[in-house]
């Protein structure tokens, strides 16, 4: 009878972890190391000064938590995504993700006839924490407005 008893606990053991992980590789026992997955970020849609949706935007004065951000780093990070250099200068093509940790955001934004608008705001990136678990998280999404240069009418 105790025989019985242990072999259906194993059996028992074994399949609920079996489940548990659905025979997925990537899950494995033991601690889990949570990293980041995408953007901190996303820049999803700008309209124009005339009302109209502007496709392409130029980022400068790109500050994070206070600090210049290397833009060439930035453009080629594998978490950013629709972000290019275009002789020295940021361009997004929205919806751009921007990569980078929890923390504050400033950049000014450039779209057509040097329109404007300022970004101040807070990124949070997925998180995948590993194992069996699904990334958790979405990353905020910015709507921008763009305003008229000064002295533009």
């Amino acid at each position: 009878m105790t025989d019985r008893l242990a072999c259906a606990a194993t059996v028992l053991v074994v399949g609920s972890l079996l489940v548990g992980c659905a025979g997925d590789p990537q899950c494995e026992a033991g601690p889990h190391v949570v990293r980041e997955v995408g953007p901190s970020i996303v820049l999803d849609s700008a309209t124009g000064a005339d009302g109209e949706p502007v496709r392409v935007v130029e980022l400068s004065r790109v500050r994070f938590d206070g600090r210049p951000v290397d833009r060439r780093l930035l453009a080629s990070s594998p978490r950013s995504d629709g972000l290019s250099l275009d002789g020295g200068r940021l361009v997004c093509d929205l919806p751009c993700g921007l990569a980078g940790t929890g923390g504050r955001w400033q950049i000014r934004v450039t779209g057509p006839a040097a329109s404007t608008a300022l970004v101040d705001a807070h990124g949070e990136p997925r998180l995948d924490p590993g194992g069996c678990s699904p990334a958790v998280g979405r990353a905020p999404e910015v709507v921008l407005r763009l305003a008229p240069a000064d002295g533009a009418p």
